[in-house]
């Protein structure tokens, strides 16, 4: 008994990868990220210091520790 079967060539294109190019996209992301991270840990430290002590209190610490009074 005697098949055939068509196959369809593929053709593949390869190019040049620039390895320093692809390190820094992955540690653009990796900082982007770290980034994004302290900036939500920041968030949730200034509505944990708001619930605690109040919005005016909050202010009034700020103010004291920026102007150093």
């Amino acid at each position: 008994m005697n098949t055939t079967t068509n196959i369809r060539d593929r053709e593949l294109v390869r190019g040049n990868v620039d390895v320093g190019t692809e390190a820094s996209k992955t540690a653009l992301g990796v900082g982007l990220g770290l980034a994004a991270l302290v900036g939500l840990w920041g968030v949730a430290c200034l509505v944990g210091g708001l619930a605690s002590a109040g919005v005016i209190d909050t202010v009034a610490g700020y103010l004291r520790a920026v102007t150093g009074v």
